[in-house]
C-alpha cells in the first residue's frame, strides 16, 4: 500500500487518499500499534542534524507529507506528484472513523480551555464520538531524559485510548519523540499521531487559510500575514529547506 521515497535519508510515504483511509481502518481494527508523523519542511530540516528527531521519525510506521513544501520539492526531485495530507484534516478523518467504529480518542496536550473547546467542536461534528482530553501537562525533554508527571503513562492507560493524539506543539518536534518513546507503553493504543497546532485550529484559536489559498499551496503566505513574527520559521521552510534538500541529493549522486 505504501510506496516510500526519501529526503535526508528519511523515508517518506507516498499515500493516496484511499490509502490513508485504509490505513486508518486497519489501524483501528488490528492490535499492532501504528504511529504516524505528518512531516513538514521544518521537521525534516531538524531531523537532518538532530539525531533524536531523526530516530523518532525513522521509528514511525508512517511519515506522511503535510506541508506543501515537501510535496513541491519531491516533484522537483522527479518523484512525481506526491499527495500531501494536512495533519488537521487527517486528525478529523481519524475522529470520523473512530466515531463510526466506536473507538475512543484521547488528546494529550493543549493549555487552558483550548483542548476542551476542540473536543466540543469534534463532538458536535461527530455525535457520539468518544473523545477525552488530558491538557495542562508539562512535558519536557533534554537529550533522552523526559521530565513529565510520574503517573502520566498510568493515567493514559487508565483512559484506554484506541487513538492517542499528541499535541505538544510542532516547534521542537517533541511530540514525535514522545510518541516514539512512550506510545507502546500505553495500554490499548492502536494508533498514535502527533497533531501539533491542530487543537488550536479546531478550537478556533488560530485561523486556517481559506480553501482557495490552500488549493494553490500558499498557506505559508497566509500564516506570514497573520503572524509576521513567524518570518524566520517560514523562511526556513520556504527557502532553506529546498536548498538543503537539493544539496543533499547532489551529494548522494556524487558519492
Amino acid at each position: 500500500m505504501k510506496a516510500m521515497i526519501s529526503l535526508f535519508n528519511i523515508p517518506i510515504d507516498r499515500l493516496e487518499s484511499a490509502d490513508v483511509q485504509a490505513l486508518i481502518f486497519q489501524a483501528l481494527t488490528h492490535h499492532v500499534l501504528v504511529t504516524i508523523a505528518t512531516v513538514n519542511p521544518e521537521m525534516l530540516l531538524a531531523a537532518s542534524h538532530d539525531v533524536h528527531v531523526r530516530k523518532a521519525l525513522c521509528s514511525m510506521t508512517y511519515r506522511i507529507p503535510d506541508g506543501v513544501g515537501v510535496s513541491l520539492l519531491l516533484r522537483l526531485l522527479r518523484y512525481g506528484a506526491v499527495p500531501r495530507h494536512p495533519g488537521s484534516d487527517l486528525f478529523v478523518d481519524i475522529c470520523r472513523s473512530a466515531r463510526q467504529m466506536g473507538k475512543r480518542v484521547v488528546i494529550l496536550g493543549g493549555w487552558g480551555t483550548t483542548t476542551e473547546c476542540a473536543i466540543e467542536v469534534l463532538k458536535t461534528a461527530f455525535p457520539g464520538l468518544d473523545i477525552h482530553g488530558l491538557s495542562d501537562v508539562t512535558i519536557r525533554v533534554e537529550d533522552d531524559l523526559w521530565d513529565q508527571p510520574s503517573d502520566l503513562l498510568d493515567t493514559l492507560s487508565h483512559l484506554q485510548p484506541d487513538v492517542l493524539a499528541v499535541a505538544l506543539g510542532g516547534v521542537d518536534h517533541r511530540q514525535e519523540r514522545w510518541i516514539a518513546d512512550h506510545a507502546s507503553a500505553i495500554s490499548g493504543v492502536k494508533l498514535a499521531i502527533g497533531i501539533g497546532g491542530t487543537v488550536d485550529m479546531i478550537a478556533g484559536v488560530s485561523r486556517r487559510a481559506p480553501a482557495l489559498i490552500q488549493s494553490v499551496g500558499m498557506e505559508w503566505l497566509w500564516r506570514l500575514f497573520l503572524e509576521p513574527w513567524r518570518m524566520r520559521r517560514i523562511a526556513r521552510a520556504v527557502v532553506i529547506f529546498p536548498m538543503r534538500a537539493l544539496l543533499d541529493r547532489m551529494k548522494q549522486h556524487e558519492s
